[in-house]
């Protein structure tokens, strides 16, 4: 550890890093409650996610686009655009498998709650843990352990080909669908002070069970150290592709299964046919809700693509699971019927009248436009006259007469009460700016901070109230070492705050 820049205090204490607790700050706790409530909400993320990937177009749009963001992906031949949506196919089949591992340890971790809960006050500091809660426990554990190093696996083959980090390495195409990525810089203490998020995410894919490897929940709290204290370019390297799969701690590269000691995997030969059908969808230029000039077989040709693909997926992944044994498969298959449920094809229709409605209107519009407005000074008919065996023609204008007084008399009218009581709108005064609207709380630590009178200067305010008032300005609290505390606002800037020492 040492090598890669970590500190060490003496000679035989403990090596220690910067994202160790803080002096005095109570130790974290094993909570139940909380547990289950993150994975609740990663799994209720993850629904929503299949949910809208079957249901709104725009959405699975955008999110294929990010997924072609890939290296391989993008540098595809013509002859390999095929092999290229067959991963883009397989990126989002992985994302149906994360959102199973997510029901799988919500349904695994209800009764260990029950037996936490039981045995929650029987069980004191040096003695063993109840029997059957411990076997709980220690199944969850070597299930997330698991998944962690399959899941690395993904990580390996992501991170390279992701825009934030592509650069740090060589990707070399060996054979027909297989491409090797070799580091530029392969000294590890080197990547370690020149790029921390990289060599972080690097050994995230070792085994910890291997001597001199790190363990998960030492690289999982350096990471989230990293990503509170450094800038936001490094940030912002980590898009939404790459952060699932940055979350090893919580997603898993498929679903393990302990029945006959399989695994359920989606065959390779599958991803062809329902490569195609992604390739249709894809083919629009862009989502039809942004575009005003869609006609209206574009949004039944996208639609229906959108359709047949999902159909295939829901189709395949039965035949999967039968294959598998999984006869009971209604819950696995769920997440796979928003497509087709009534209340979605009923939002099509409507979108669909509504566009159908939209186009009638222009084309209404259109035609209306070329006519001559009523009341316009349209030249007369012409007036035809045989004169001497020859034909003249005249045309007939009115004589115009040219008005010296004006057209509506000078009256005195009321004044408009309406206009008068009504408030002054931002466009009404040239120079006018609307206030800004802020908070109580948000007033009062500005008044302290620059008092007017005598009186002001000498008012105090709690740090708990000023750091949040900061907020409801827009500014994010982050501590940097000693009392040190910068504000880092949501535009751009940041303060750097450093509170007085304490008087007495």
């Amino acid at each position: 550890m040492a090598q890669v820049g970590f500190k060490k205090n003496g000679e035989h204490a403990g090596y220690w890093s910067c994202y160790s607790h803080q002096p005095f700050s109570s130790p974290p706790t094993f909570n139940m409650e909380v547990l289950l409530g993150n994975i609740k909400v990663r799994l209720d993320e993850t629904g929503d996610h299949i949910w809208l990937l079957q249901t709104d177009a725009d959405y699975l749009w955008n999110y294929l686009r990010e997924l072609r963001e890939c290296q391989v992906i993008e540098d595809a031949t013509d002859s390999d655009k095929q092999l290229a949506f067959e991963m883009v196919v397989g990126g989002v089949i992985y994302d149906l498998h994360v959102h199973w591992f997510w029901a799988r340890l919500h349904a695994k971790m209800q009764p260990t709650k029950e037996l936490y809960a039981r045995f929650r006050d029987n069980i004191n500091i040096g003695e063993a843990l109840p029997p059957m809660y411990d076997v709980g426990l220690g199944d969850i554990k070597r299930l997330l352990l698991d998944t962690i190093h399959v899941r690395s696996l993904h990580l390996g083959a992501i991170i390279p080909q992701r825009p934030g980090f592509r650069n740090a390495w060589n990707i070399t195409k060996v054979f027909e669908g297989v491409w090797s990525a070799q580091l530029k810089e392969p000294d590890m203490k080197r990547r370690f002070k020149k790029n921390p998020l990289d060599w972080c995410l690097q050994r995230l894919q070792e085994d910890p069970d291997v001597p001199n490897n790190l363990e998960y929940e030492m690289l999982f709290e350096f990471l989230d150290d990293h990503l509170q204290t450094t800038n936001r370019d490094d940030r912002a390297r980590l898009d939404s592709v790459s952060v699932r799969a940055e979350d090893l701690g919580e997603i898993s590269f498929k679903r393990t299964w302990q029945k006959d000691g399989k695994d359920l995997e989606f065959p390779r030969e599958n991803c062809k046919p329902l490569a195609s059908l992604l390739k249709r969808f894809y083919e629009f230029s862009q989502p039809y809700k942004t575009n005003p000039h869609t006609s209206l077989s574009d949004f039944d040709n996208k639609n229906e693509a959108m359709q047949s693909f999902w159909n295939e997926v829901h189709n395949r992944t039965e035949s999967v699971l039968l294959e598998n044994g999984f006869v009971d498969n209604e819950d696995d298959l769920k997440v796979l019927t928003a497509f087709a449920s009534p209340g979605h094809l009923k939002e099509i229709q409507v979108e669909r009248d509504a566009l159908l409605a939209t186009i009638k209107n222009s084309k209404l519009a259109a035609k209306n436009s070329s006519k001559p407005p009523v009341g316009s000074s349209s030249p007369q008919a012409p007036y035809t006259q045989e004169i001497d065996g020859k034909t003249k023609v005249e045309t007939l204008q009115k004589d115009t007469k040219i008005k010296t007084r004006p057209a509506h008399p000078r009256t005195e009218s009321a004044p408009n009460l309406s206009a008068v009581s009504s408030p002054i709108s931002s466009t009404a005064v040239p120079g006018y700016k609307r206030p800004a609207i802020i908070t109580k709380r948000a007033l009062a630590s500005i008044r302290a901070m620059f008092p007017s009178d005598h009186q002001e200067s000498k008012k105090s305010i709690d740090w708990d109230t000023f750091v949040n008032s900061m907020s409801d300005l827009g500014f994010l609290a982050q501590h940097k070492g000693g009392s040190a505390v910068t504000f880092e606002h949501e535009g751009a800037g940041k303060i750097l705050y450093l509170p007085p020492p304490a008087s007495g």
